[in-house]
Order: C-alpha cells, then structure tokens, then sequence
C-alpha cells in the first residue's frame, strides 16, 4: 500500500472520487504525496500547483532566447532551455492530473535539470570526457526515472534522489573552490544567489508538506507553488553561473581537434 510522503497514511485516504475525470489513472497509481491545495473536481485538481508551473516554462523560454542572444555554441550548456521547459510541462501535467503516473514525468524533469549541474562540475573536474558528457547524461535520466519506479513500488520515499544529487553538485563544487587555480576566476554571485532560490524553496515546499504553511483552499498561494516559482528563478541564475564555463564549440567541432 502506497503511503503518503511524511504523513505515514494510506493515499487510499486521498483518493479521487469516482466521478473525477483523473479518477481512473489515479487509483491505479496514485502519487506518493499529497500537497496541501485542496484537489478540486475538474481537469485542473490543484490550480496554485499546476498554474505555477507557467514561470517554469517561461523561464525556459528566456533561456532559449538569451543562448542565441549571446551565441553559446556549448551544446550542454544549451539543454539548459529544453530541460527547463519540459520540467515545466512535465510539473503542470502532474499537479492537473494527480497520478504517479505524470508524477514520474515530473520527476523526469527534474532528473533533466538536477543532473546539469552535477555533470558541468564533473566536466570542470575532468572526470568525465567531453565526447562522452551526454552520453553519461542520457544514462542517468533514464536511470533514476526507473529507480523512481522502483521506489515507488517499494514504497520509499523517491524524492530523496533528487535532494542527493543537489548535495552531489554543492559537494564537486566545494572540491572546485578548494582548487586555488580555479577560484580565483570564478564568480560565484549566481551560484549563491541559485543556492539561495534553491534553500528558500525547500522550505516552502517543506512547510506545505507538513501542514505547517497551509490552506488548503486557497488556490492562489501555496507553498508547493511558491516552490515552483523559486525553483525557476534558481535554475535561471544557475544557468548563469554555468554560462561562464562555455565551451567555444560545439560537438561536430570538438570531434575534429
């Protein structure tokens, strides 16, 4: 039996009713968390959850639009704005539908945008060859998309891998700040600003979760949706930071030094 992240109750308790137009995929698979908004009877069941995920896509948007302003040829650099995008519409898919099924496109998403970071570190830390960077990238997106499955099935909290791989990056770039040579040319004001949008977030998601920062009614504010606006803003400023790490050429290019 599937019980709801940090509640410990059965997400029977949660269910769709019958008459609900997500009723049939959510009772097959419901998701394993229960944000506070207040599911409503309709195609939208958690309006403040899923409108919010607009500033996701927007930003993504933006970043599509200020790649080609200052013609970043970096292809890794460049899946900033596809991936943000789709961690948009996979997140606004979710919370309308309320199933673990769009949960894992959800996840999907997030997988996409958490693992640039980490990978851009590797890249500066020369632990993985830049032939085979997206490589590696394709590997672990569908990797921890199945192993959210797998946890799904086991009933362990999933959400966990996504909080490991935020550690994972703050840890390879702590190892990059010890390298003299390096920080003395990094600027580091997008990546604490990123960090900052990032922790500020997780309290708010944390505090809805909880209860502690809840209405449930109100469908315009709630913490999970402040979440998806911070969360945005954090990767627009951590795609800043990385911006400063482009490589000159792209892939065809590289392939013939």
């Amino acid at each position: 039996m599937i019980k709801n992240l940090y509640h410990n109750l059965p997400m029977e308790d949660f269910k769709l009713p019958p008459n609900h137009p997500w009723y049939t995929l959510s009772s097959i698979a419901p998701p394993n968390v229960k944000w506070c908004e207040e599911i409503l009877h309709g195609w939208i069941t958690e309006p403040a959850n899923t409108w919010s995920n607009l500033i996701t896509i927007i930003v993504g948007i933006y970043i599509f639009y200020d790649l080609h302003r200052q013609n970043y040829k970096d292809p890794f650099l460049r899946l900033f704005s596809p991936a943000t995008i789709l961690l948009g519409i996979g997140s606004f898919i979710y919370h309308m539908s309320y199933n673990f099924f769009t949960q894992l496109l959800d996840f999907y998403g997030m997988y996409l945008i958490f693992l640039l970071p980490l990978l851009f570190n590797f890249r500066r830390l020369n632990c993985i060859k830049e032939i085979n960077l997206y490589s590696y990238y394709q590997f672990l997106v569908y990797f921890l998309s199945a192993l959210v499955v797998y946890f799904y099935l086991r009933d362990i909290p999933f959400q966990m891998i996504a909080g490991s791989l935020v550690a994972l990056t703050l840890f390879t770039e702590w190892k990059i700040f010890k390298l003299k040579k390096e920080k003395d040319r990094i600027k580091y004001k997008n990546f604490i600003i990123a960090a900052s949008f990032l922790f500020i977030a997780a309290i708010f998601s944390g505090l809805d979760v909880t209860r502690i920062f809840c209405d449930p009614k109100n469908h315009f504010i709630q913490g999970h949706a402040i979440w998806h606006v911070l969360i945005s803003l954090s990767i627009l400023y951590i795609y800043k930071f990385y911006a400063q790490f482009e490589k000159k050429y792209s892939y065809e290019e590289y392939k013939r030094k």
